[in-house]
């Protein structure tokens, strides 16, 4: 048996605790079933990405945070009297 043919053997979809031979589906089964392992390996990337910018974010919050000091507070009144003058 060649490559080609044992991947083409291999391709099952599950549905339902069923599988499926997708070998079988129509040519439109067989497209929406290699759409949808694409687009599960588009999502599973992008949820990395939130990952790593969410982690990113947090060393930029602590960088920020390590700097506060309380000269750099600003008083209540004072920042609603500015923000009064803005509107």
């Amino acid at each position: 048996m060649s490559e080609q043919e044992e991947q083409t053997r291999a391709v099952t979809f599950l549905y339902d605790d069923k599988t499926y031979d997708a070998n079988k589906f129509t040519d439109d089964g067989k497209y929406a079933v290699i759409r949808i392992s694409r687009l599960d390996a588009e999502i599973k990337a992008l949820l990395e990405q939130v990952d790593d910018k969410r982690a990113a974010a947090m060393t930029y919050q602590k960088t920020i945070v390590s700097q506060l000091t309380d000269d750099m507070l600003v008083e209540e009144e004072a920042a609603e009297e500015s923000d009064s003058a803005e509107t």
